[in-house]
């Protein structure tokens, strides 16, 4: 998957680089719901990753895992979208395309606004 791979691959340079340990991680709920992704930083949830092909529809398994992540960045990467949007539950949904083009887990990506 070449979501984790960039995933891992950042995450293994700001440890090495830059001293900042960090985490990749697959999340399931027992009945098998689950987020494709959570990246913990320094000991601390940072962000929570759905990947999708070409539904933008917000996948509901963010608010699950929400309760357990409440101040983790909310990111669902599709490959084939048409507009970039925030959710009104405030999943930021991106182009996976540009999002692993520019990525950096450390810095604030651009925030959209809610439409």
């Amino acid at each position: 998957n070449l979501v984790a791979l960039a995933l891992k691959k950042e995450i293994e340079f700001l440890e090495d680089c830059r001293g900042i340990p960090g985490k990749l991680h697959f999340l399931q709920t027992k009945d098998k719901k689950e987020l494709d992704f959570l990246v913990l930083q320094k000991g601390h949830s940072s962000s929570l990753f759905e990947v999708k092909m070409g539904d933008d529809s917000v996948s509901k398994n963010f608010s699950l895992f929400q309760a357990f992540f409440p101040h983790a960045n909310k990111i669902q990467l599709v490959r084939h979208l048409s507009r970039e949007y925030l959710s009104k539950e405030g999943v930021q949904v991106k182009s996976a395309v540009d999002y692993l083009a520019d990525l950096n887990l450390i810095h604030e990506q651009k925030i959209l606004t809610p439409q």
